[in-house]
């Protein structure tokens, strides 16, 4: 049976109908709208939503037939859509007050206003909770690229950090597309995004999967929510909902829980305390070296209690995180390599990026902790198996040729541990092989199904599938 057909439509790099340019609120400038504007404006978010929800059904009916791969496809849809929608009502209630006619312009914009709070925005809200139940479900399945996706929206819509937005949009984007080409490209291997913590956890900000790597917003949404304080020496503050994120110049974070931010560049600590964060320092633990000598610890006093095996980690929003089991902790702090996986978890790997976790008690909570994210280095894969030019030979009744594993993007960091490859004839012999080449001869023409297993030289597992048409005659 012939898998159902894709609708494809631009997502993200732009809106796939026209869509009023309306200008954005300034309270010091009012700008005059007109009604037909802003209804149109409606209109669009109505037409995101009726798209999203399309994907949505077709997802469902898609994993009802055990076609996760494309069903993982038609939610990221979904949530591509879901977020188009999102970027249009951030401004839509702004720009209802905006308006100004001739006519009764009070009753035009109450009509507009039960449009959007009695009828769209519910419709909103009952999708977002509809993706996310179907996102759950596949997670559980081994899926999780929805997931994902569906918590980076609620980390947008969550953030009025402009920087903050572009970033997490860009890490959706990304993901839509890496794991739309990838499940296009190889129907039947799957399409997982499974991104380690992020991927497999309930929070909506602390990772994200892009070619350039997780963007380390450390899960408070980044600089700008409330209010950043400069405070020398490359250091800023900013507020989150967790407490207060002290940030170097080179990207690194602590975090100071219970910590209230004032505009002075003091903070008042979770003990009642209230310290100086001028020119202070941030040490590779993740504790805040103060001008004055005094060290705080993660939970913003001195020391730190560290985490055990039934401690509770929890993203600065509040909502459940959680550490892969694979990640190596040393004094409090977990390090690993994030993975990205077509095909779910050990299957095909399409990226890589080295994360650090730093949990610090959450206060008045025992047992639990918040933990910031460092990214470190990334990097992108695109295995191929592909036939070594002129390699081929025929003889009677018989075709022997080379293959090899090969990276598109021209990496070399991997060793192959295994090839399997078989056919209408059973399994041809190889030579050469484990290695990054092997030498099959076949003796009967059909389809073979190639398999191709290794590792990364920063330990990644992964198995590479491909059908490969062979003509002996």
């Amino acid at each position: 049976m012939n898998a159902p057909k894709l609708r494809l439509v631009p997502l993200l790099a732009g809106a796939a109908f026209a869509v009023p340019s309306l200008p954005a609120q300034d309270v010091s400038q009012p700008v005059a709208l007109k009604a037909r504007d802003v209804r149109e404006e409606q209109r669009h978010i109505s037409d995101y939503l009726t798209y999203s929800a399309s994907d949505l059904q077709t997802g469902l009916e898609r994993a009802g037939g055990n076609n996760l791969d494309l069903a993982t496809v038609s939610g990221l849809h979904a949530v591509a859509q879901l977020l188009q929608c999102s970027k249009l009502m951030d401004n839509d209630p702004q720009h209802v007050e905006q308006i100004h006619s001739w006519f009764d312009s009070d009753y035009t914009r109450s009509d507009l206003r039960n449009t959007f709070f009695g009828i769209l925005k519910p419709r909103y809200d009952d999708l977002e909770e509809r993706i996310d139940g179907f996102a759950r479900s596949l997670k559980d399945r081994g899926y999780s690229a929805v997931l994902y996706t569906i918590n980076k929206l609620r980390a947008w819509n969550n953030t009025a950090d402009q920087g903050a937005k572009a970033q997490l949009e860009h890490e959706i984007d990304q993901v839509v597309t890496d794991v739309s080409r990838e499940a296009t490209a190889h129907p039947g291997g799957g399409s997982d995004a499974n991104t380690g913590l992020s991927a497999n956890s309930d929070h909506g900000a602390g990772g994200g999967g892009s070619s350039g790597g997780f963007a380390p917003l450390g899960g408070n949404f980044g600089p700008g929510q409330g209010g950043t304080v400069q405070l020398g020496n490359g250091l800023s503050a900013f507020p989150g909902a967790g407490g207060v994120t002290v940030q170097d110049g080179y990207g690194h974070q602590a975090s100071l829980p219970g910590a209230t931010l004032n505009p002075d560049g003091s903070a008042r600590l979770a003990d009642g305390r209230t310290v100086d964060l001028h020119n202070a320092s941030i040490d590779p633990n993740g504790k805040v070296h103060l001008a004055n000598g005094e060290t705080l610890g993660q939970n913003g006093a001195a020391g730190s209690a560290l985490p055990d095996a039934n401690s509770h980690f929890v993203a600065a929003d509040g909502s459940e995180l959680v550490i892969p089991a694979d990640f190596n902790w040393k004094d409090g702090v977990a390090t690993g390599i994030e993975k990205v996986y077509v095909g779910g978890r050990g299957e095909r790997l399409i990226r890589e990026t080295k994360v650090t976790f730093r949990p610090a008690p959450a206060p008045n909570q025992p047992n639990t902790y918040v933990v910031a994210r460092e990214n470190g280095e990334t990097r992108s894969w695109q295995f191929d198996v592909t036939t070594v030019s002129g390699s081929e030979k025929k003889s009677t009744g018989s075709l022997t040729a080379s293959l090899e594993l090969a990276d598109r993007r021209g990496n070399s960091g991997y060793t192959v541990e295994n090839w399997s490859i078989n056919g209408p004839a059973g399994s041809p012999s190889l030579g050469g092989s484990p290695g990054n080449q092997t030498t099959a001869t076949f003796t009967a023409s059909g389809e073979y199904a190639v398999e191709v297993s290794g590792q990364t030289d920063w330990g990644s597992a992964f198995v590479i599938r491909k059908t490969l048409p062979v003509g002996v005659d």
